[in-house]
C-alpha cells in the first residue's frame, strides 16, 4: 500500500518518509504519510467486499471525488488499487468543523452553499450502469435483516418507503448530481478559509 504513496520509495523501505495513524471510521483506516513528495492520506477500506455486496461502486465515488477536487471541493485522489482496498488522496490541513458549527444557521448556509456547488460540478460518465439504487437499498435491508433479525417489520417499511420516494424523483426526470454520502462535522475541513469535503 504504502509503495502507491507519492515519494515513497519502490522498494518499500521508505528512507525519509513517515505515517501516523489517524482517526479512523467503521468503514476505513486512515494515516497520514509525509514524504519527499509532499503529505498524504492512505485510506485502507476495511469491508471493501461488504461494500460491493451492497452495491457500493468505490471506483465510481473515486471519480466523483476526483470531479469534486477540479471544483476545489474535495482533495485529490492520487492513487488507488485495482482491488478497491486502498486508496490515497492529498492531505488536506484545516481544521475539522465542530458539531456546533455544523448545526447553526450560519453553518447550515455555509454547507448550503458548498452542496450547492458540489451538485453543480459536471458529471464525467453516465450512471446508468451499475444497480439501482432501489435494488441497492433492498440489498442493504436485506444485509441489515441478517444483522438484526428482530426489525424485519420495520426494514420492510423503510424499503417501501424509499421505493415511493425514489419513484417520485424519477418521475421528476431531474439530472443526476453529485451527493455526499457520509456528510457530518468531521467530513467538513476549512482549507484557505473555505470549506473543503473529506
Amino acid at each position: 500500500m504504502l509503495r502507491a504513496v507519492p515519494g515513497w520509495a519502490r522498494d518499500g523501505r521508505g528512507i525519509g518518509c513517515s505515517w501516523m495513524a489517524m482517526r479512523s471510521g467503521m468503514a476505513a483506516r486512515v494515516w497520514r504519510v509525509r514524504t519527499p513528495a509532499g503529505v498524504f492520506l492512505l485510506k485502507h477500506r476495511r469491508a471493501a467486499s461488504l461494500e460491493r455486496e451492497l452495491g457500493a461502486d468505490v471506483r465510481l465515488g473515486l471519480v466523483l471525488q476526483r470531479v469534486a477536487s477540479i471544483g476545489g471541493l474535495a482533495p485529490a485522489v492520487v492513487a488507488e488499487d485495482e482491488a478497491g482496498h486502498f486508496d490515497v488522496h492529498e492531505f488536506v490541513e484545516g481544521a475539522p468543523w465542530s458539531h456546533a458549527q455544523f448545526h447553526d444557521l450560519e453553518g447550515a448556509r455555509q454547507i448550503g452553499l458548498l452542496l450547492q456547488r458540489l451538485q453543480t460540478q459536471p458529471l464525467p460518465l453516465a450512471l446508468e450502469a451499475g444497480p439501482s439504487l432501489a435494488e441497492r437499498v433492498s440489498r442493504l435491508a436485506e444485509q441489515a435483516a441478517r444483522l438484526q433479525p428482530g426489525q424485519s417489520a420495520e426494514l420492510a417499511r423503510l424499503v417501501a418507503s424509499n421505493d415511493r420516494d425514489l419513484g417520485l424523483a424519477l418521475a421528476s426526470r431531474r439530472p443526476a448530481v453529485i451527493v455526499h454520502a457520509d456528510l457530518h462535522a468531521g467530513n467538513i475541513l476549512w482549507r484557505d478559509n473555505a470549506l473543503c469535503l473529506v
